[in-house]
């Protein structure tokens, strides 16, 4: 019997979970993978459940894409991402702004 008997699912290409589900591609190799959120939104001024995620942040594989993927969210999103808290992630955009001027100045506007 082949399989597409058993599965009428299977004679159809059927896109990947993580793009039905929003997720980023490096999601799959993050360490936070499978972890509950509450480990990742911590309340303000909650330093331990911050540092904790700080832990799993610092020797995963995806820490720069999770990172990234965060600053290109915008200032709305909440929680550690990357490694990184809110605060810091707004002062992150504050400096990139700061040095995109600076360089374009040193380059006569020029990109």
């Amino acid at each position: 019997m082949a399989l597409e008997e058993l599965d009428p699912a299977a004679r159809y290409e059927l896109p990947d979970l993580d793009d039905l589900l929003g997720r980023p591609r490096w999601h799959a190799d993050a360490a936070c993978r499978g972890r509950g959120p509450a480990g990742w939104f911590a309340v303000q001024g909650d330093v331990d459940t911050v540092t904790a995620a700080r832990v799993v942040c610092a020797s995963c594989p995806a820490r720069v894409e999770c990172l990234s993927w965060a600053l290109a969210a915008g200032p709305s999103l909440a929680g550690v991402w990357g490694g990184t808290t809110v605060t810091e992630r707004a002062e992150l955009r504050r400096v990139n702004v700061v040095v995109g001027r600076c360089w374009r100045g040193a380059r006569g506007g020029r990109p």
